[in-house]
């Protein structure tokens, strides 16, 4: 009983982790790839870049990422604004990359800030998306399935040695997900007059 408690406790531990994990994965990358849609529409003002320099830093892996820093300010109305975002991606750069885009905005130069309407401090330099983005969002829908299906082998969990289910479970699911018998009929009745 013990040891059948403990793998529905590990199950559980497992899958909202995973699903987590899953949804926080699809839910950034999915983000990133509607902001870049929609900055296509986005209206443009002229702004500034202030600072453009290649930054190292190291990975999770051990390994060295670069990224290009590029802080630039811009005015909508009456307010002013700085921000650094330069393209869409979720992951670093190679050096002659990040080198590539610090030198086709170079400190001082003027350049095309598009903002989101409504919300100005959301800007980018640039309309361009990394392959990157489009794979951390698969690799999370990916995720998520085997995520779900852990969750979904608990009711296995729930079951007596003759392989149906204890009472109370199966009332627990009509009545959570609003489950009608299938052997009762499906009988309509036209609504009645407040």
């Amino acid at each position: 009983m013990i040891l059948k408690w403990l793998t529905v406790m590990v199950l559980i531990v497992m899958g909202l982790a995973n699903l987590w994990l899953a949804g926080d994965m699809t839910y950034k990358s999915g983000k990133t790839i509607w902001l870049w849609h929609s900055s296509k529409n986005w209206p443009t003002v002229t702004g500034v870049i202030e600072l453009s320099r290649v930054i190292k830093y190291p990975t999770s892996k051990g390994q060295v990422a670069y990224k290009p820093e590029i802080n630039y300010r811009y005015k909508v109305g009456a307010v002013h604004y700085t921000s650094n975002h330069v393209e869409y991606t979720m992951a670093g750069y190679e050096l002659d990359e990040a080198t590539t885009i610090c030198n086709k905005f170079q400190r001082g130069q003027p350049a095309q800030i598009r903002y989101q309407e409504g919300n100005p401090q959301v800007s980018s330099l640039t309309t361009h998306i990394k392959w990157d983005v489009y794979l951390s969002l698969v690799a999370g829908v990916c995720w998520f399935l085997p995520a779900t299906l852990i969750l979904l082998s608990l009711p296995s969990a729930y079951q007596t040695p003759a392989g149906e289910f204890k009472p109370g479970y199966i009332d627990a699911l009509k009545k959570r997900f609003n489950w009608r018998d299938k052997s009762t009929p499906n009988i309509w009745k036209p609504p009645t007059e407040l």
